[in-house]
């Protein structure tokens, strides 16, 4: 099996056209299904932002500015924040089909061009590895891509203004998650080989290296001001060093990390299994071209993104699931048409069934059920509007210990800045500030209980202050919810 010489062929592109009207498609049914939590908290988190709370201090996540800036930019559209959030994740996929598309079809021929962008919009979606939501792997998948697919172009053409156009596209990806940082860096890469293997002439390789750096210090480097203007330390912690000493591979035991790979390959595995069979081959294709050894080499460091990450989390298979899309393209078209058909055709069975039971449910909170193990989403929206109908604009409230989607389902807002559960367990001092929070007066109007007080706060002062200055009100959906008895501290 070889990869066949090809002169530069024009894309394919009603193969493109259907490949991302394809994905645009499979995304209509979630375009009403409840947001996941992480969704919901990056919606509440630009919301506040944009209204001049300051980011990493009054609200706080661990994601770099970029993702925020695309959700500012979706909460400021006409329509539902679930509407508005899902339908960028739909353009999202669609463009990243088309890019890919474009980018195999510079490094490997037109067939192949054609697979890969049917074979992402097809399985990009899919429920199980929540490829239907916004998540900072899939937003941080296309500037990361477009880095990628100007430097193929930069392979044909040539041309200091590409690179650099690719560097910006590249800082980008970094800017929107972590780990987008594999196209930049696969491009950098390979810019290096180019001029130590002498496939292009060094000077000219180095010279591309630089302005690809240019662009990606530009960008960062804004990110890094930002930071800097609103409070570095707070910045370098949230978009850095949190995920290095909390949340990573490298923290926690050996053992844990393995166990949860192991449950997310029960659960992504119908989806990437044969996608992984069809690419080995194609990677070893890719190796044999110099230009197409840029799909090999992203594919490599788009494992290390989804390694790092350390909670192998369902939508963090999204990361690898693009550039394997690429290099199992590569197979197909390097073996007849009707075998390269088949053997897609059968790619996609496993996932069909894992999908069938999201697709055909009946209602959006079964959808859901049947594309998340996270029941705290379909409660949000009934939880959520009692909360909004039980308080006033300026009133707080809380979800204990952690329901960051919560907050924009009830457009209001916390007293406490960390959202999510592992952050309100291993932050430095952050359980301390949540039983000072809750002691003084500022104390949320509401608390919605998700998780019982022992749970984090061993020592019992949570649950104390709980049943001390609160009164169970109601429960919603098997959530109870406790009112402040007095505003003063007591």
């Amino acid at each position: 099996m070889r990869l066949a010489e090809h002169p530069r062929e024009r894309p394919a592109w009603w193969a493109l056209a259907a490949a991302a009207l394809a994905s645009f498609i499979l995304h209509l049914p979630f375009l009403t299904t409840p947001l996941s939590v992480d969704e919901g908290g990056y919606g509440y988190v630009a919301r506040w932002w944009a209204a001049g709370a300051d980011l990493y201090g009054d609200v706080w996540v661990d994601r770099p500015q970029g993702l925020l800036l695309l959700y500012r930019w979706a909460e400021a559209l006409p329509g539902s924040d679930r509407l508005d959030i899902r339908l960028m994740a739909a353009v999202w996929s669609s463009a990243i089909a088309i890019v890919l598309g474009l980018l195999v079809t510079n490094l490997a021929g037109r067939r192949a061009g054609a697979a890969a962008a049917l074979l992402s919009g097809l399985l990009s979606s899919a429920p199980v590895i929540e490829g239907f939501s916004a998540n900072g792997e899939l937003m941080a998948t296309l500037p990361a891509l477009i880095a990628l697919a100007l430097t193929a172009r930069w392979q044909v053409r040539g041309g200091l203004r590409l690179m650099f156009a690719a560097g910006l596209f590249a800082g980008a990806g970094v800017l929107v998650k972590q780990s987008g940082y594999d196209g930049g860096l696969a491009a950098g890469i390979w810019l290096v080989l180019a001029a130590w293997r002498g496939w292009r002439p060094a000077g000219e390789a180095l010279r591309a290296l630089g302005a690809l750096a240019l662009g990606v210090a530009l960008i960062v480097g804004a990110a890094a001001l930002h930071g800097a203007l609103t409070g570095f330390h707070d910045w370098w912690f949230a978009v850095a060093d949190y995920r290095l000493s909390v949340e990573s591979v490298a923290t926690g035991s050996v053992s844990e990390k393995f166990s949860l790979f192991t449950d997310s390959l029960r659960t992504a595995g119908p989806v990437v299994g044969m996608l992984v069979v069809l690419a080995l081959p194609g990677l070893w294709l890719a190796l044999r071209r110099p230009d197409s050894t840029l799909l090999a080499i992203w594919f490599v460091l788009s494992l290390t993104g989804f390694a790092l990450g350390g909670l192998f989390h369902g939508h963090y298979y999204v990361g690898p699931l693009t550039p394997l899309c690429a290099l199992a393209a590569l197979t197909l078209a390097a073996v007849p048409p009707r075998v390269g058909l088949a053997l897609g055709l059968a790619t996609l069975i496993l996932p069909i069934y894992k999908a069938w039971p999201a697709y055909t449910a009946d209602g959006t909170t079964e959808r859901s059920l049947a594309s998340t193990s996270d029941s705290r989403i379909v409660k949000d929206g009934a939880v959520g509007r009692y909360l909004h109908a039980h308080t006033r604009s300026g009133d707080r409230v809380y979800a204990l210990y952690a329901d960051a989607s919560l907050y924009l389902a009830a457009g209001r807002r916390s007293p406490y800045p960390y959202l999510w559960f592992l952050g309100i367990e291993h932050i430095p001092g952050a359980l301390q500030r949540l039983r000072d929070t809750l002691a003084g007066p500022d104390a949320p109007r509401y608390i919605a209980v998700y998780q019982q007080p022992r749970t984090i706060d061993k020592r019992g002062d949570i649950g104390h202050i709980l049943t001390r200055r609160y009164k169970h009100v109601a429960t919603i959906e098997g959530v109870p919810i406790w009112r402040l008895l007095v505003p003063e501290r007591a």
